[in-house]
């Protein structure tokens, strides 16, 4: 039988390690999501714009942006880092 988040936070006590281990994949897991949020944003904003908009791209044909931004600025390096 499977158990929910839900459930083993209600009963962390029966969980035990699992619910730490669970609470740690999601935490990274959250983390990654946002992180990839992040760069998604400032590589459309940089394409489009300071007033660029994530779900609605207009610059989708410049492919250079990414690399630009995470390779020979390596700003997503400084943004993780608070440099």
């Amino acid at each position: 039988m499977l158990i929910s988040i839900m459930q083993l936070r209600k009963i962390p006590q029966k969980a035990g390690e699992l619910n730490i281990a669970v609470m740690k994949v999601k935490s990274r897991s959250d983390s990654l999501y946002n992180y990839v949020a992040q760069l998604k944003e400032m590589i459309v904003k940089k394409a489009d714009g300071p007033e660029g908009d994530v779900n609605n791209i207009e610059s989708k044909d410049d492919l250079n942006i990414p690399a630009e931004l995470m390779i020979v600025k390596k700003t997503w390096y400084r943004s993780e880092k608070g440099n």
